[in-house]
C-alpha cells in the first residue's frame, strides 16, 4: 500500500521548480500589492503547502473596514492581475494567470475575530493559519485525500460538486491523523454524517465546527450526492 501512496505522491505533489516558481511569483505579487499601500497575504493550499500540481496561487489583498471592496478594493486587484476576469463570490474579485500559473486576486477586509466576518472570505486568512499551525507534516495525506476524493468526483464544494473543500480535507486530516485513517472513517459514515454539532446552523448532509468559527459548519457545501461518492 505504500507503495502505491508513494507513486501517487510522485505524480500529485509540485516538484521543486514548480514550488520555487510558485514561491518566486507570490513574492512579485505581494511587493506589488505593498507598494499600493495595501496589506497582502498568500492564502489556501499553495501557503499551507497541500498543493497539488497546478494549483492556483490565491493572492488576498486586506482593506480597513471603511473601504469600499467593489472599488477600492477592484481598483488595486486590477493594478495587479490588469488582464483578470471579474468574478463574484457574494462580492467580486479578480482571476487570471501569470507564467502559466492561475491567480485568484481576492480583496477583503481586516478582522481581529474569525467568527465576526464582513464578507465572504474574511475568515480565510485565519483558516489558512490555522491550518499551518495545525497541519504538524500531514501535507502530503492531505494531498492523498484530495486526489481520493477528485477520483470520487467528491472534490470541490463548488455546487456543480456538491464535494468537500480543500479546508474540509485539512481539517479531516488533521482530525483523523492520516489518510488511511480518514478512508477508514468515511467507509463506516451514513448519510446525515454529524461529527460534531453545529447550533444554529441548517441542517445538512454532513456537519463540522469550523475550528476558527464554532458557529458555522465547515461542511455545509456538501451535499448528498458528493457525500455518497465519497463513501
Amino acid at each position: 500500500m505504500n507503495k502505491i501512496f508513494n507513486d501517487v505522491l510522485e505524480k500529485i505533489r509540485p516538484d521543486k521548480k514548480e514550488i520555487e516558481k510558485i514561491a518566486d511569483i507570490s513574492q512579485k505579487l505581494k511587493d506589488k500589492v505593498v507598494r499600493e499601500n495595501v496589506e497582502p497575504l498568500i492564502v489556501g493550499s499553495v501557503a499551507k503547502g497541500t498543493n497539488l500540481k497546478g494549483a492556483d496561487i490565491d493572492l488576498f489583498i486586506k482593506f480597513n473596514k471603511d473601504v469600499n471592496l467593489k472599488e477600492r478594493g477592484l481598483e488595486v486587484a486590477r493594478k495587479i492581475l490588469p488582464a483578470g476576469k471579474e468574478l463574484y463570490a457574494q462580492h467580486p474579485y479578480l482571476r487570471g494567470e501569470i507564467e502559466g500559473i492561475g491567480l485568484d486576486v481576492v480583496p477583503c477586509y481586516i478582522i481581529e475575530d474569525s467568527s465576526n466576518s464582513i464578507s465572504a472570505v474574511d475568515r480565510t486568512p485565519f483558516h489558512t493559519k490555522w491550518v499551518n499551525d495545525n497541519i504538524q507534516g500531514k501535507e502530503d495525506e492531505v494531498r492523498l485525500a484530495k486526489q481520493f476524493l477528485t477520483g470520487a468526483g467528491a472534490y470541490g464544494a463548488n455546487a456543480a460538486v456538491g464535494g468537500f473543500s480543500g479546508y474540509l480535507v485539512e481539517i479531516l486530516i488533521i482530525r483523523c491523523g492520516s489518510f488511511t485513517n480518514l478512508i477508514k472513517e468515511i467507509s463506516q459514515w451514513k448519510p446525515p454524517v454529524k461529527i460534531q454539532n453545529v447550533e444554529g446552523v441548517p441542517e445538512a448532509a454532513m456537519t463540522l465546527k469550523d475550528p476558527v468559527d464554532e458557529r458555522r459548519n465547515v461542511a455545509a457545501g456538501v451535499t448528498l450526492k458528493g457525500l455518497g461518492a465519497a463513501i
